[in-house]
């Protein structure tokens, strides 16, 4: 008996198949570019040899290009102007200015402005420091500034760089387009916006941009009206990317308040919590509904299988058992999903929390462990041994949502 390599995995292959893949191993490959059959040598084994081995890497690289992401709005054309007037400050203003904030732009205009104030900012730094790295290279590097070399040292101090005059002119122009009446605020808008923020270090605005992107009404095209919004609808909850790149500028800026209030705009908002709920219970709340009927006709096909009582008190008896075992085990599994505690670290739930709570606000209160973790000190002897204002303002703000922060009967050697 041979054995064939699938998907990573040694499988029996019969007879039938290997001589398949042995005449496939000799016909043209043009015709399947797909599938490609290599003859290999085998693993040391009992029955020497050479085995067929059938490669199905092309397909998953297929696989994988088609399953990309799909792209955002076309900014080429856009770039290419704003790049034509970043020549000087006022200029690229203007011409921002010019063709976002004085007409009713389109979203890929929107979104290219935002990128142009980060390639600005980058040409700029590369001009000042006099280097021969690229604009991309210069955007990935900002994070490289005498905050590391300080940590690196030992400091505990932040000593992050004052930002430039030209960083906060962009800052407020980049504040001031999505702020615009007539500028709608999408996923990809704010997405481009927190990341120009971040890479200016310029983080103040983050919650308002949060809250407008639930609350700002704007104008419709061909409309003169402002359309309504509904803060509390899903599909205004910010993306966990946004919201943990958001929280790590804060937290690297070392600035409690700023980052505690990007929480309460991310994942404490009630339209997060609500997209949580259709994301993750409502397929198992509509598992739960549709369950019983599953059951119900399970029980009646199970009961044509005996003789001993009749088929329709069989099928009751059946039901009824595996109504019950499935309930049983759903609330078992219920239980063991909303009291794991291996992710928790330094911010822990209060005694007496209930488990809705616990499970609708988890990520909230692992946006709190974090912060935690990158403002206290990094050896775990050292916890507790924190202070300050700061400090003392994020023990309050955890404590007030049902949360311990540093709990000392969790603490190493306090068991």
């Amino acid at each position: 008996m041979k054995s064939t390599l699938s998907r990573g995995r040694l499988l029996p292959l019969c007879s039938t198949c290997l001589t398949w893949s042995l005449w496939a191993s000799r016909q043209s490959l043009a015709a399947r570019p797909l599938l490609r059959v290599h003859k290999q040598p085998c693993r040391p084994s009992p029955d020497p040899g050479c085995r067929t081995f059938i490669s199905v890497a092309p397909l998953l690289a297929s696989t994988k290009t088609q399953d990309k992401k799909t792209q955002g709005p076309d900014t080429s054309e856009a770039l290419q102007y704003y790049r034509s007037h970043g020549n000087s400050l006022p200029s690229f203003i203007k011409a921002i200015q010019s063709r976002v904030l004085l007409n009713l732009p389109k979203e890929e205009d929107v979104i290219a402005s935002l990128i142009a104030c980060k390639e600005h900012a980058a040409q700029k730094r590369l001009s000042a420091h006099s280097s021969k790295a690229s604009p991309a290279a210069a955007i990935l590097s900002l994070d490289d500034t005498a905050q590391s070399l300080a940590l690196k040292q030992g400091k505990a101090e932040s000593t992050t760089p004052s930002p430039s005059p030209e960083d906060e002119e962009l800052a407020k122009l980049a504040f001031t387009i999505i702020t615009h009446p007539s500028i709608f605020i999408s996923g990809d808008v704010l997405a481009a916006y927190v990341d120009l923020a971040v890479c200016l270090r310029q983080l103040s605005n983050l919650p308002t941009a949060f809250a407008l992107y639930a609350k700002k009404p704007y104008l419709r095209p061909g409309s003169s009206t402002l359309s309504k919004t509904y803060p509390t609808s899903p599909k205004y909850a910010i993306p966990d990317e946004i919201a943990s790149k958001a929280l790590d500028g804060a937290v690297s800026a070392k600035h409690m308040e700023l980052a505690l209030d990007i929480i309460n705009t991310t994942y404490g908002a009630p339209a997060y919590r609500w997209n949580k709920i259709i994301r993750k219970a409502g397929p198992a709340g509509v598992a739960a509904i549709l369950s019983p009927a599953a059951v119900y006709i399970l029980a009646q096909q199970a009961a044509k299988y005996q003789d001993v009582v009749g088929e329709d008190l069989a099928a009751k008896y059946a039901f009824a058992g595996l109504l019950a075992y499935l309930g049983f085990t759903a609330s078992i599994g219920l239980v063991a999903l909303t009291t794991a505690n291996d992710q928790m670290d330094r911010v822990t739930w209060l005694v007496g929390t209930p488990l809705s709570r616990r499970w609708l606000y988890e990520d909230e209160r692992a946006a709190y462990d974090r912060l935690a973790q990158g403002w206290g000190f990094k050896d775990p002897n050292m916890r507790g041994f924190e202070e300050g204002p700061e400090w003392e303002l994020l023990r309050e703000y955890v404590t007030g949502k049902s949360m311990i922060l540093d709990n000392p009967a969790l603490m190493e050697g306090m068991e």
